[in-house]
């Protein structure tokens, strides 16, 4: 499952996975992430929620779920 998240992070736009790897992987608040990609909090709370989506159906897929 490791290498099937691994693949499914690597689809994501960069914008997204850049937004979600900080926020949900290096655990960084979403003010941090927003200084640190020079965006808005509310523009990283959106990528990362649309990178979760996107994540979830391309693991879903893989793993023969319907999300």
């Amino acid at each position: 499952l490791a290498q099937q998240a691994t693949a499914a992070l690597d689809r994501l736009p960069d914008l997204y996975r850049s937004a979600f790897v900080l926020r949900d992987l290096e655990e960084l608040s979403t003010a941090e992430v927003a200084q640190v990609l020079g965006i808005e909090p509310a523009t990283v709370r959106q990528r990362v929620h649309r990178a979760r989506l996107m994540l979830r159906g391309y693991l879903s897929a893989l793993v023969g779920v319907k999300s």
